[in-house]
């Protein structure tokens, strides 16, 4: 990993500290430094993969360069990445499956006072309607 990304990652002291000395982390100390994004221990990864695959199967590839556009974008540009994010809502917000998302999403509360109480319960309801 580059020296850049142990500063965005680590912030300035533990990256210094990383950096200077070339000590090893322990994956669980490598998870509380953002070094790595999970730390799973061997006999848990099925349980932890199964779900998350299952995800990212029903993913559209274009979702994925999306999200993946956004994300690097935001890294380098608060601004810049809120406004690719807004572009990208706009574009599909008049897709026929984006509209049948919304209309469900505020069917089951967004927009209300629930959304603010349960936007969870709002989401479990939205995917279950939508057979998701």
């Amino acid at each position: 990993m580059h020296a850049v990304q142990f500063a965005r990652r680590m912030g300035k002291n533990k990256a210094l500290q990383a950096l200077l000395t070339g000590v090893d982390f322990s994956a669980e100390q490598a998870e509380a430094l953002n070094i790595i994004t999970q730390y799973v221990r061997k006999a848990d990864l099925d349980n932890v993969l199964e779900p998350l695959l299952a995800i990212v199967a029903n993913l559209e590839v274009r979702d994925i360069v999306m999200y993946k556009e956004i994300v690097a974008t935001s890294i380098k540009d608060e601004d810049a990445g809120a406004e690719l994010e807004l572009r990208y809502f706009l574009e599909r917000a008049k897709e026929d499956k984006t509209q049948t998302i919304i209309t469900t999403y505020l069917k089951h509360g967004g927009q209300t006072v629930r959304e603010a109480e349960d936007i969870q319960g709002i989401f479990a309801d939205t995917a279950q309607e939508l057979g998701s």
